[in-house]
């Protein structure tokens, strides 16, 4: 990281992490809206990511020494979701998960909690249709973003 950074520097270039949840204006717009906390406090982010891949045990996807697996692939986006909205850091974490014939994961359960009491509930797929969508529940209302 370090090499990464002075070399960044020195050239006079932008490092970033591609992580588009950060960077896209609906999520930002849609943490001006919470952070102004007219829908009262976050209790709960539901966030479901997932979609069907054949198995094909020469993709990636399924290949152990390639980071294959539902949370190595997809679970990044998911987690960023959940903590972009968290106002603390996870403290407890339960999770279960349904592994592929190669040994990774293809489906997974997380469940997250914090020290507010905040809870998150994860779900992933590499191998079932799901909608790609979070919602995050209030007080007064909740918000779902596709």
């Amino acid at each position: 990281m370090e090499e990464a950074i002075t070399f960044a520097e020195k050239h006079h270039v932008v490092l970033a992490e591609a992580m588009t949840i950060f960077h896209m204006p609906l999520y930002r717009k849609l943490k001006e809206i919470v952070d102004a906390g007219k829908l009262g406090p976050l209790k709960m982010i539901q966030m479901n990511f997932g979609s069907y891949k054949e198995y094909d045990m020469t993709n990636r996807l399924f290949n152990r020494e390639l980071a294959g697996g539902a949370l190595l692939d997809i679970g990044v986006y998911a987690l960023s979701f959940v903590r972009w909205f968290m106002d603390e850091q996870p403290d407890q974490i339960a999770s279960q998960v349904k592994l592929a014939p190669t040994g990774v994961d293809e489906q997974v359960g997380i469940l997250l909690t914090n020290p507010s009491g905040q809870m998150a509930t994860v779900a992933l797929s590499l191998h079932a249709k799901q909608p790609k969508r979070g919602m995050l529940s209030y007080d007064k209302g909740y918000i779902e973003s596709w």
